[in-house]
């Protein structure tokens, strides 16, 4: 009962659209940099805090790798023209491909988890 006052206050239907009724909102492709951008940030974070718990020396390589990117960039260095993408490619290769793939599952949970809180608030 609860479920479908909700649903009819809403405005909601429990018949899912037909695929022809779908549209599809395009970003605009400074908007979508700027998601990815954000996205590799909170990786970067997701990634540091791991490997403070399980592998320190880990740790101060990628932080050194880093401050490395960023150096070449404020050095005109054309590789480093896209930052996060340097960033991105030399943190992978440094940490090795187990420890990025951890920091990636380790964000898709907590993606699941805000999007399930966010479901149950509504």
């Amino acid at each position: 009962m609860v479920i479908k006052s909700i649903i009819q206050e809403r405005n909601l239907s429990l018949i899912p659209p037909h695929p022809s009724t779908i549209t599809v909102k395009m970003q605009h492709p400074e908007t979508t940099e700027r998601n990815n951008r954000l996205q590799l940030f909170v990786l970067v974070r997701i990634l540091f805090q791991y490997l403070e718990k399980v592998n320190q020396p880990t740790l101060l390589l990628a932080k050194k790798i880093l401050k490395d990117c960023e150096r070449k960039r404020h050095k005109k260095d054309f590789k480093y023209d896209s930052l996060a993408d340097a960033i991105e490619d030399r943190l992978r290769d440094g940490v090795g491909e187990a420890h990025w793939r951890h920091a990636c599952a380790i964000q898709k949970r907590l993606e699941i988890n805000r999007q399930s809180k966010r479901a149950k608030t509504l």
